[in-house]
């Protein structure tokens, strides 16, 4: 295993995080705020 950082693509985290080779601990993460509806239209 690496511990080097190092830059990665949303891509590239995106297919590692669907392939469970990226795990995220939602301990750690911050609480969500936004709505379906306005992330739908935040990317509108």
């Amino acid at each position: 295993m690496s511990v080097t950082p190092r830059g990665m693509s949303v891509q590239e985290a995106y297919r590692e995080y669907t392939t469970g080779n990226f795990r995220v601990n939602r301990q750690y993460q911050r609480k969500l705020v936004w709505s379906v509806d306005e992330k739908a239209r935040l990317i509108r």
